[in-house]
């Protein structure tokens, strides 16, 4: 999964000095939650289909995929070692579509990153060599994604080959807002085109 960015809520403590003991230990620990997958409540390891140009739809625990084109399915499959999970997005049977995955974070799991670098790690491998653009947002009102402002993109040149990516990006001043993490694909052409994030 996506490594750095699995949240632990704050502890309320006693003085502001044991406080700001607490908030320096959270610095550095993984704000994505369900990062790996394990969890897989609503459909468990079953395909569900995502209909082309509707809301983002929730397919597993904390994450949401969304679809242009044409419809498409997501399912939980196994991982490749050292990942036990891994979420497949695959294409419809014609035409071509664009797919999006990502997990928005809660506000006051993100309000210590204000204005810090963060990284983010993604294992992707793809049916074809495939450009993945990830995007940062952070939410215009708090925890209120319906409107979002964009902190920073970038490219993955995604392969054939499972391959662990790092990117790094500054969250701003308005982290504490909440950020979102997106993953977009451009065209799936036909049934055999995949993109499984682990």
């Amino acid at each position: 999964g996506i490594k750095t960015f699995s949240s632990s809520p704050l502890i309320p403590v006693a003085t502001a000095a044991d406080q700001a003991v607490r908030l320096d230990q959270t610095v550095g620990r993984n704000k994505l939650i369900n990062g790996a997958y394990q969890v897989a409540q609503k459909n468990i390891d079953s395909a569900a289909t995502i209909t082309a140009a509707a809301a983002i739809n929730y397919t597993i625990d904390r994450w949401y995929t969304q679809s242009t084109g044409q419809n498409i399915t997501a399912q939980r499959v196994a991982g490749t070692s050292p990942f036990k999970y891994a979420y497949k997005l695959i294409a419809g049977a014609t035409g071509p579509t664009t797919t999006l995955h990502g997990q928005r974070i809660e506000g006051k799991d993100c309000v210590h990153l204000v204005n810090q670098d963060v990284a983010v790690k993604v294992n992707i491998k793809c049916d074809v060599n495939r450009t993945v653009t990830w995007t940062a947002y952070y939410a215009t009102v708090e925890d209120t994604f319906s409107t979002k402002t964009q902190i920073a993109t970038g490219s993955i040149n995604a392969t054939t080959t499972d391959t662990t990516y790092q990117f790094t990006f500054n969250a701003g001043a308005n982290a504490g807002l909440g950020i979102a993490i997106e993953y977009t694909t451009g065209s799936l052409t036909n049934s055999t085109g995949y993109v499984t994030y682990s």
